[in-house]
């Protein structure tokens, strides 16, 4: 099975004529703190595990060059930190990967995709690391 992870209306549509599965990445919560408010910070849960389900991802979330942020069904967030620097990845990015089998583990890859006049191009292929599970906590400044 086919995913592909999208943040752009074009690109989707794009993939969508290409007869893959297209999930809708949300944009990043995340916030800069640049006027002393309440900015987001993480607690890491538990031990980083090898492989998920992506039945239960609903949606993904590229934070950047080496991050991406998993969020399942329920509520859950897990977050991928692939070890090093993926070249051409970036905040907001779609990506695309193939599952074997019924889960996604760290042993996967991921392709970077973009759109240039109208058409989905596959621009480096990356490794997933393990997934973390992570909570958001408001932090006071």
């Amino acid at each position: 099975m086919r995913f592909i992870v999208k943040t752009s209306a074009t690109a989707l549509t794009a993939i969508a004529a290409l007869s893959a599965i297209a999930i809708n990445a949300q944009d990043s919560e995340e916030k800069a703190d640049t006027k002393g408010k309440k900015s987001d910070e993480f607690q890491l849960v538990g031990e980083p595990i090898n492989c998920i389900r992506p039945r239960n991802i609903s949606n993904t979330n590229v934070i950047d060059n080496q991050t991406i942020e998993f969020r399942m069904i329920g509520g859950k967030i897990l977050r991928n930190d692939l070890g090093r620097q993926c070249p051409g990845l970036s905040k907001g990015d779609p990506i695309s990967y193939t599952v074997r089998g019924t889960r996604l583990c760290n042993v996967d890859q991921f392709s970077v995709l973009r759109t240039t006049a109208g058409r989905v191009e596959t621009r480096g292929r990356c490794g997933f690391g393990k997934f973390q599970e992570i909570k958001k906590i408001k932090k006071e400044k």
